[in-house]
């Protein structure tokens, strides 16, 4: 093995770790905290899929007149719950969060603008004011509806 194909590896591993933002969204909180609470409901405390107790984020980009879309999902199988939201979407994607968490979280800041970010880990990140909170998400992919 040549110097070049451990230079290749390094690089390979460094481009590896970066965080991509996958989604991102300002949206006021009393419009989330509304969507959030109305498909809350649905969620069961045990499960046997974890997936089931997380709240499916998927935002869109709307034309001009319209803005963007935020729509929210939570399932128990056999019955699923959707709202939306308007909202501003830096960049269109998706993701699943703990629904109970989160919407706890999202009480608890300040009125006004809500920025939430996703990376490509499916961290989401909810920052509002000097508050700030980090969830572990599962990928959409994973969500059953």
């Amino acid at each position: 093995m040549g110097k070049y194909d451990i230079l290749i590896t390094v690089c390979y591993l460094q481009v590896n770790k970066r965080e991509i933002q996958i989604m991102h969204i300002k949206i006021n909180k009393s419009a989330l905290a509304e969507a959030l609470n109305s498909v809350a409901t649905i969620v069961a405390s045990k499960t046997s899929l974890q997936v089931l107790q997380n709240v499916k984020i998927a935002v869109t980009r709307g034309d001009i007149e319209h803005g963007g879309e935020a729509k929210f999902t939570c399932s128990d199988l056999d019955t699923t719950l959707i709202a939306s939201a308007e909202c501003e979407v830096i960049e269109e994607g998706e993701t699943t969060v703990p629904v109970k968490m989160f919407a706890a979280a999202v009480g608890k800041v300040v009125d006004g603008v809500i920025d939430i970010t996703v990376n490509n880990k499916d961290v989401v990140k909810l920052t509002a004011g000097s508050s700030k909170f980090k969830f572990q998400g599962i990928p959409a992919k994973d969500f059953p509806t």
